[in-house]
């Protein structure tokens, strides 16, 4: 398996959520709305929603999202569901962490423990993430 990457939902305000994501993860981010796609006749009160967004850091595809398709239909995030981010450093760490909470709540701040440090929140979006550095294994 090379990667498991977390697909979002959104209500409508995907664009806005994966441009806060983009400079958060200093990231690629590309945005296809269904008015850019095949489908835009087919759905034209459609046309300004998000088919498929992706962001890349380098060459790892780090989230996808979209904006709901099915009349009537609402995102849900879930409460036991949690976006974790294994970080290089304490220092990426810290820094992701603070730009995310921008907005948003922090569930758990960040913290040492017997593994590495960790830290826990749910960004203005709803999106809950977890991130983690992990000492080095001896």
């Amino acid at each position: 398996m090379k990667q498991i990457t977390p697909y979002l939902f959104f209500d409508g305000n995907c664009r806005e959520v994966m441009t806060f994501y983009r400079e958060c993860f200093e990231g690629k981010l590309d945005l296809m709305t269904v008015g850019d796609s095949p489908m835009a006749d087919k759905m034209p009160e459609m046309k300004d929603r998000v088919m498929h967004a992706a962001i890349t850091v380098g060459d790892q595809l780090v989230v996808m999202a979209s904006d709901t398709m099915l009349t009537g239909q609402k995102a849900d995030m879930g409460e036991g569901v949690y976006n974790t981010i294994i970080c290089d450093s304490k220092a990426e760490l810290e820094t992701l962490f603070h730009k995310l909470t921008d907005g948003g709540t922090v569930n758990m701040p960040i913290e040492d423990a017997f593994f590495g440090t960790m830290g826990s929140l749910t960004d203005k979006f709803g999106v809950k993430w977890m991130l983690e550095f992990d000492l080095p294994k001896e």
